[in-house]
Parts: structure tokens; sequence; C-alpha cells
């Protein structure tokens, strides 16, 4: 019988693979405040139901400041990653946004202690490698850093595993259900208070992209439940590294159903290498 912890890789790994895709979609006409606020709120109803079937609070302090500095922490992530979706190509921004990969192995290595195995790190450079691979494209440069999508993509990288560390020392205190609410619900908060002056954004969004943003932001509230499920089951320089199959999954997507059949084989090599990743760290 598949164990937990793999079952929820394997739900946030599908899920995320479509989320991607829309994403992209839907960033490339939009505005990233009104996706981002938009994202937030309809997240935070979407865990309602999850909130009040799990309804628990922590009790000690600590756990409130953690949440806190999440949320502030999440709204940035948000906000960065789709405007990094919206001013970088998706074959750029993937190879560049891996780095989270090594930020997230140092951080729950350094601030968690988890144990960083000779295997984690071999394993998390291969799945590196291999997804550098997977994504490059032998007429197109990654870019300078002057390049504004890549100084959006390595800043969200970086953001990415601070909030992951977060997420999973409040998981510590809230269960994934409760958490997963928070955590929306405070960026949701945040984004409101700059609203106003921004509405015109949103009408533009819900005009031009309304069903495909509501179809990106549950897809994406899937993934992000799962990986909280994965994260409570498993430690996070053992189940963050294995997530980013889904990289994989969306290449093979966008083969056999978008016809990306270009570079083929190199895709197919490239995956070969990040299975070998991942079987490296479950040994």
């Amino acid at each position: 019988m598949i164990q937990p912890v793999y079952f929820f890789i394997l739900l946030a790994i599908l899920s995320s693979t479509f989320t991607k895709l829309m994403h992209r979609y839907v960033a490339k006409d939009t505005f990233p405040f009104a996706y981002s606020w938009l994202n937030q709120i309809v997240a935070t109803a979407l865990y309602l139901p999850l909130a009040l079937s799990h309804f628990s609070f922590p009790t000690q302090p600590i756990a409130w400041l953690i949440l806190i500095g999440a949320c502030v922490v999440w709204t940035l992530v948000d906000i960065s990653a789709i405007t990094s979706f919206k001013n970088t190509e998706v074959s750029l921004k993937e190879p560049i946004g891996q780095t989270k990969l090594l930020w997230a192995l140092l951080i729950g290595g350094l601030i968690l202690g988890e144990n960083i195995t000779r295997q984690r790190v071999i394993g998390t450079l291969i799945i590196f490698f291999g997804v550098c691979i997977l994504l490059w494209h032998p007429e197109r440069k990654f870019g300078r850093l002057t390049n504004r999508g890549v100084q959006w993509t390595l800043g969200t990288a970086i953001l990415i595993a601070i909030v992951v560390v977060l997420d999973k020392v409040s998981l510590n205190y809230f269960n994934p259900e409760m958490y997963g609410f928070l955590v929306y619900l405070g960026p949701a908060m945040i984004l409101t208070c700059f609203l106003p002056k921004r509405i015109h954004q949103v009408k533009h969004l819900l005009k031009h992209r309304r069903t495909a943003a509501f179809i990106a932001i549950f897809l994406a509230a899937a993934t992000y439940y799962f990986q909280l499920k994965a994260f409570s089951l498993g430690e996070i320089t053992f189940v963050y590294p294995i997530l980013q199959l889904g990289t994989i999954f969306a290449v093979v997507a966008g083969i056999f159903f978008l016809g990306e059949k270009e570079h083929a084989k190199q895709k197919i090599f490239a995956a070969a290498i990040v299975v070998i990743g991942a079987i490296v760290i479950g040994k």
C-alpha cells in the first residue's frame, strides 16, 4: 500500500503540472496585482470549509508570529511569481526557478536542523541538472541578470525557499487545513488594502481571463494543500525536491497535448536524469 506522503506528493505533482500551464496563459494578459488578489480571495473561500471541519487554534504566541511572517512572505511570493510568469517564457523561467531547490536544501538544514545526507544532496543536484537540460533550448540564452524577468524569477526562487521553511515550522502548531486557510486569508487582507486604486485591473482580468483564472486558482489551491499534507508527513529536504518532478509531467503534457515535439529526445533524456535524482533521494 502506498505511503500517505507519496500519495500527497503525487497529487501535488499532477495538479501543479496543469497549474503552471494555466498561470502562464492567464498572466500574459493581466495585471499581477489583480491576479494575485483574485487568487487569494478565491483560495480563501475554497479553504474555508476545510478550516471549519478542522477548526483549532494554537495557544503559543510564537505560532502566530510565524504565521504573520508567512503571510507577508506569501504575499510577496504570489506577486513576484505572477510577475515572473508575465515577463518570462516558461523555457527560461523554469530552469532559473529551480534554484529554489538549493536554497530549500540549505535553509532546511541550517534552520530546521534536518538531516542533509549525501544522498539528498546528490539527488537534489541531479534533479536540478536534469531540469536544466530538460528546458534548455540550444538557440536560446538564459539572459542576463539585468533582464527584468530573470530578476523576478531569481527573487521568487529565494522567497519560495524561505516560505517553504515557514510553512514547515508552522505545521508544528497548525493543522494543514487551518493553516492553509489562514495563509491565504492573510495575503488577501493585505492586498485588499491596495484594491481601491487597482479595481480597474481586476475588472480587466475578469473580462478577459475570468474562466481560466478561476481554474488556475482552484488548481493552485489544491496543489498547495497537497504540498502541506506532504510536508506534514515528511522532511522538507526529502519532500520538496521530489515535488519538482511536476516539471517533467508538464513537459510530457506539452509533447502529447500541445504538440511540443521539438527536441523530444533531449526532453526524454533529461526526464530520465530527473527520475534518477528522485530515486537517489528516496533511498
